[in-house]
């Protein structure tokens, strides 16, 4: 079994998180997110994965690799969603307004993969129940539908950084960085924006941190970064009028 998972986890480094854009990737070692690269694997060829789970896969920025991968593996793709993401709308009530009576969204999700595969991209069908549904009210819409040729899905069309419903954000590649993100690290900064390591003496109080240039006071090490945001912006004055004129 410890084999097994190990392996579904080295899986889902190797697509979910080698295709993802996000550099925050700790949401892709949930385990229904485990369960879906698993099942996945598992019908190989053909077949139909259906799971009740979390919500998130189906909105979540960060998880954009998920979608990406289930984009190009299967052929449909059916998203039932049931709400009751409390954590996004604090105004909902877990007991209420979730059919499980937890925090986290939950949507019931169809996976269908054919053996003679017809298209590069899934079909993805998505339908959603009213957000301020109760509880009692999502479970008789489920108890009246039956099937899912009874719901009326709309089609989803996904946008370049693999958004379904909330949507990617795009356009950000073209503005100026800031920081090195987690994908070009070997780049140099004058402040690495990393998070300061405290090295104080109990003796004297002080807080130096550590940077790419050694260990600074806290004034020293405010100073730097000072300096860092005054030469980019120094940069954006003197390059920018030239920028947007040759462009």
């Amino acid at each position: 079994m410890k084999m097994t998972i190990t392996r579904i986890g080295n899986n889902r480094v190797d697509t979910h998180g080698k295709v993802s854009g996000a550099s925050l990737l700790r949401k892709q070692r949930d385990p229904y997110i485990k369960a879906i690269r698993w099942f996945s694997d598992r019908i190989k060829d053909e077949g139909i994965v259906c799971l009740v789970t979390n919500s998130s896969f189906v909105h979540d920025h960060s998880l954009d690799g998920v979608r990406a991968c289930l984009e190009t593996e299967f052929d449909s793709i059916y998203l039932l969603d049931l709400g009751g993401n409390v954590r996004k709308n604090p105004k909902l009530s877990g007991t209420t307004h979730n059919v499980f009576g937890i925090q986290p969204g939950v949507s019931i999700n169809i996976f269908v993969r054919h053996a003679e595969r017809k298209r590069k991209s899934a079909v993805i069908r998505y339908a959603a129940t009213d957000e301020w549904w109760r509880k009692e009210q999502k479970y008789e819409f489920l108890e009246q539908a039956q099937r899912a040729g009874a719901i009326e899905w709309r089609a989803i069309k996904p946008d370049v950084k693999h958004g379904w419903v909330s949507g990617g954000v795009v356009g950000f590649e073209a503005l100026l960085p800031l920081a090195p993100t987690r994908r070009d690290r070997g780049s140099k900064s004058p402040c690495q924006y990393s998070r300061p390591t405290a090295l104080g003496s109990p003796r004297t109080g002080t807080r130096p941190f550590t940077t790419s240039h050694g260990v600074l006071s806290p004034t020293r090490y405010t100073h730097s970064c000072g300096l860092t945001a005054l030469r980019c912006f120094g940069t954006l004055r003197q390059e920018g009028p030239r920028m947007l004129t040759s462009s």
